[in-house]
């Protein structure tokens, strides 16, 4: 009988668990590189992290080697993205830039995994 009344109380605490962003995709930007280009010049802002984040997942369709930087923070990625590991603290600002050529055609999708 105690095991039901433990499982009852973790099913009903479940909803209150998921709300929360910790360990979840919880944010992700879009940027249509033909309405907004990245060039090697200067780092386009994107977005500023609520939260504390552990990692992201990339998809980028221009193929290009490009860079995500948060903070002081500088991550190359490869053409195509991935999932990579990217600490940044709540409040940072998540840029990105080019490193080999301008990125003017495609999209850029970055998902959140947060703390």
């Amino acid at each position: 009988m105690k095991t039901l009344s433990i499982l009852f109380a973790l099913l009903f605490s479940l909803p209150a668990l998921c709300a929360s962003p910790i360990g979840q995709t919880a944010d992700f930007i879009r940027n249509d590189y033909t309405i907004t280009p990245v060039t090697v010049a200067t780092p386009v802002a994107m977005f500023t992290l609520p939260y504390p984040t552990g990692s992201v997942q990339i998809f980028d369709t221009n193929g290009t080697d490009m860079k995500i930087i948060c903070g002081v923070t500088v991550t190359a990625y490869p053409p195509g993205g991935g999932t990579m590991p990217l600490k940044c603290s709540a409040g940072s600002v998540i840029s990105v830039q080019g490193i080999t050529a301008t990125a003017n055609t495609g999209e850029l999708l970055i998902s959140f995994y947060y703390q």
